[in-house]
């Protein structure tokens, strides 16, 4: 990605493992199809030796400015013609994105308490194009800073938090470029803005499309008026329990914005301190006293006594003219850092709130409490994850932050300590989640297989190239529920050096399993998937039997009977009487009627519903049989 205006000079190396061949380099894109000042490449396009360098050239100008990359397609061929086809070759590609440079030298000045003045460099590097590709600025605004490294690659603010103040705008005074800004200013906050500049074609009628904007300008922030005192330090120099401590500093107002004419002295300076940034309490040590405004005094003070190892504190600098109350900073808290320990890792987290921006943080660590702090990464994000240590040996943090307000007033950067956190990594872990299989007799009698035993045969396997935590396998927790409507609950722990086990659940074989691994300090890992096994219930009645105790056939019991749960089976008389009920599966009717006396030879009329169990739903009605029942004694 270049700015438009640069000379690109690309070297391309042509070789070729075989030195007896010739190779030419030839190019096709984009860059070579502009209208002017297209790219060019430095050979003639013929065979020669190798090995040799050619440059790839392009003046990149204003109107090849685009939100998209051009593509150039380099092209080595040999001249080891064969049959009259070309020769062996290979491409290679480059993509060039050609942005819009950033407008220059930004500048802010308070026009008066309501508004604000933003200028910049007038001319524009790109405001003078073919067929008025330029069309104008935009002018953005966030409060509080965004010191964003910029991307050469990427124009615009989106997603960077500020909001435009002026869509297009090209209004300047004959030296600089301006916008002025008095959009519901507010006097405490602090404005920070970015100016782009927009190209775009046009249709026939001179309206822009496809606007393309430039990369962003630097920033500058500005405030309405600073008449209050700016916390610039809030940094921890002790952690301890009673004795910790925290150096806060400030720095005045500025004498014209405060007016100190009409604020006379003598003027104070009170310190503040929270816990919950909502209740400020003054420190009564923490108060300095001056009697002219541009007296010489150190607008430092050190907090001791704190609880730095457990407490955030949050600061706010109370300032007074002549006894009175003028106005109070904005609240600065310390950064407070916080610590979770895994296996072979620390996770560190924190946070700040703080009128200005931070916008990296050092982390420092020092191992086992010896030696100083060193930093051992440096980011933008809240979180760091220190990992590839060793178990069981002490690690311990700080985090320095680094901050501004982007207010050319304000010392910057600014730098802040947190207080230590410290922390030992131990294996919290447990071994990686089993993969499950399970052969149920359902599937051995579909597949024709004579099936003598009803069990399910679980075996689990834990995959070495999907899992580090495997080597530490104590044991096996198998869980087990009828169906996926009940929660899993333990069935029963085998040995880490057993991976199959065999179960006959009470009823049926219906059922859902899951396995995990326990490790020889005790942490369970993640359970497998839950794989279920399916009934093939099968239920027949026969339609006879003798009830006349010789041994034989004395009981009315199913001729089949498998996987069934439960049955509601009702025998009636010629009558329709109800003489005998059951749930029991296996039936048992010795021919006793309800009344306890045994019931006369004939033909009796049945009803049957069979219940199965299901995985999904429960228990469920499988089937609904009647018939007649001969009872012969």
């Amino acid at each position: 990605c270049v700015v438009a205006g640069t000379r690109l000079e690309i070297p391309v190396i042509v070789d070729d493992p075989d030195t007896l061949q010739q190779v030419r380099l030839t190019a096709t894109g984009g860059p070579f199809l502009q209208t002017f000042s297209n790219a060019v490449i430095t050979g003639d396009g013929m065979f020669a030796d190798v090995e040799r360098t050619e440059l790839f050239v392009w003046e990149t100008q204003c109107e090849h400015i685009s939100d998209r990359f051009y593509q150039v397609v380099f092209k080595a061929e040999d001249n080891s013609l064969r049959n009259g086809t070309d020769g062996l070759s290979i491409l290679k590609t480059l993509r060039i994105k050609v942005v819009g440079p950033p407008p220059e030298d930004i500048t802010a000045d308070v026009i008066d308490e309501e508004s604000i003045r933003i200028e910049w460099s007038l001319p524009y590097d790109c405001e003078n194009t073919i067929n008025d590709f330029f069309i104008g600025f935009s002018v953005w605004r966030k409060i509080q800073s965004n010191p964003f490294e910029i991307d050469t690659c990427i124009g615009g603010l989106e997603g960077r938090g500020y909001e435009p103040v002026n869509f297009l705008t090209d209004q300047n005074d004959g030296n600089r470029y301006f916008h002025l800004d008095d959009d519901n200013l507010e006097k405490s906050k602090i404005y920070c803005y970015r100016v782009l500049a927009n190209f775009a074609l046009r249709t026939p009628s001179g309206n822009p499309f496809n606007i393309v904007e430039s990369l962003p300008s630097a920033e500058i922030c500005i405030q309405l008026q600073q008449d209050i005192p700016l916390i610039t330090e809030v940094s921890v120099t002790e952690t301890d329990i009673n004795n910790g401590s925290i150096d806060v500093s400030w720095i005045k107002p500025i004498a014209d914005d405060l007016d100190t004419i009409a604020n006379p002295g003598p003027y104070r300076y009170e310190v503040l301190r929270s816990t919950d940034a909502v209740t400020f309490d003054m420190i009564t040590t923490g108060q300095f006293v001056t009697q002219n405004f541009n007296d010489e005094i150190d607008l430092q003070f050190s907090d001791t006594g704190l609880n730095t190892n457990s407490n955030q504190y949050f600061y706010r600098i109370d300032f007074y003219s002549n006894d009175v109350l003028h106005d109070s900073s904005p609240d600065a808290s310390s950064v407070f850092a916080s610590l979770v320990s895994s296996d072979q890792m620390n996770i560190i987290r924190w946070e700040e709130e703080t009128p200005w921006v931070n916008f990296n943080y050092r982390v420092l660590r020092q191992v086992n409490g010896v030696g100083a702090f060193t930093e051992i990464a440096s980011i933008s994000d809240n979180t760091f994850v220190d990992d590839n240590l060793i178990n069981d040996i002490e690690y311990c943090y700080q985090i320095e932050s680094e901050g501004t307000y982007g207010l050319t007033t304000v010392p910057a950067p600014l730098f802040n300590f947190s207080q230590e956190v410290c922390g030992s990594p131990l294996d919290t872990v447990g071994p990686c989640a089993p993969v499950l299989t399970i052969e149920s007799p359902c599937e051995l009698i579909n597949e024709g297989i004579t099936v003598n035993d009803f069990i399910n045969t679980l075996d689990w396997i834990i995959e070495e190239f999907d899992c580090d935590n495997n080597e530490d396998v104590a044991f096996f927790r198998i869980y087990f529920a009828p169906n996926l409507l009940e929660p899993l609950t333990l069935l029963t722990e085998v040995d880490g050096d057993i991976n199959t086990y065999e179960d006959t659940p009470e009823i049926g074989i219906t059922g859902c399993y899951t396995v995990s691994g326990v490790d020889s300090l005790g942490n369970e890992g993640l359970q497998s998937d839950i794989v279920c096994v399916e009934s093939c219930s099968v239920y027949e009645l026969p339609n006879t039997f003798t009830p006349n105790d010789d041994g034989s056939n004395d009981n009315f019991v199913p001729r089949e009977n498998l996987f069934v749960s439960e049955v509601d089976f009702k025998v009636f008389n010629r009558w329709g009487n109800l003489i005998f009920e059951t749930t029991d599966p296996e039936i048992n009717w010795d021919g006793t009627g309800l009344d306890g006396d045994d019931a006369s030879e004939g033909t009796y009329y049945y009803t049957c519903e069979v219940f199965q169990d299901d995985v999904e739903l429960g228990t469920i009605v499988l089937e609904l049989l009647s018939g007649f029942i001969q009872l012969h004694r």
